[in-house]
């Protein structure tokens, strides 16, 4: 395992599901490594999922409408950035803006949206920091858009669901006062001179 993906509720566990099965194949060489996929039936999951998080160095955290300010989510990512400020974590978003990650502490990473074109990014960081062995870069490409539709088929039910994305979302002091529909920036700026 090089690589652990991050889950809370419905929607994040179904883009897990679908990155944890997508990446090995996009990537070889990767291996993900997920709790509800990984742990053996009958371990203790709690112990299990601690073990990870205390040796993992890269962790992709799946965020969707419904767990923007999971506990869970803070939890997990809590225990692996503790640990080593060399530790990666990837924040992906599906059907969530930045914004709304700006003042908590999932704000402080790059994020990745769910597109062609930022998801590719994420696959190049992967390659560098992933893998012991990179791969050519333009092989890695076209394999990579040839494949990029089987993982977006599976995520455009998070993309286009009806589902309000701020009835999930717990708002802080700085969105009463500002609103959720501003940038990272602006939000950073209002919570900093307040």
């Amino acid at each position: 395992m090089n690589l652990l993906i991050s889950w809370s509720k419905a929607q994040s566990k179904t883009v897990a599901l679908a990155l944890h099965g997508w990446l090995p194949i996009v990537l070889p060489g990767i291996e993900p490594w997920m709790s509800s996929e990984d742990i053996d039936k009958g371990r203790d999951w709690f112990r299990e999922l601690q073990s990870k998080l205390s040796e993992i160095r890269l962790c992709l955290i799946c965020i969707t409408p419904d767990n923007v300010r999971s506990p869970w989510i803070y939890y997990e990512v809590g225990a692996i950035a503790a640990k080593d400020p060399g530790v990666l974590i990837y924040p992906y978003l599906v059907g969530v803006s930045s914004s709304m990650l700006s003042d908590g502490p999932l704000g402080k990473w790059q994020c990745t949206i769910a597109e062609v074109d930022d998801t590719w990014k994420l696959i190049r960081s992967l390659n560098v920091n992933a893998l012991s062995s990179r791969h050519d870069l333009s092989l890695l490409e076209g394999n990579y858009r040839t494949h990029w539709s089987v993982l977006f088929e599976k995520l455009q039910p998070i993309l286009h669901s009806e589902e309000d994305a701020s009835q999930w979302f717990v708002q802080t002091d700085a969105d009463h006062v500002a609103g959720v529909n501003l940038s990272s920036e602006a939000r950073t700026l209002l919570i900093e001179a307040s």
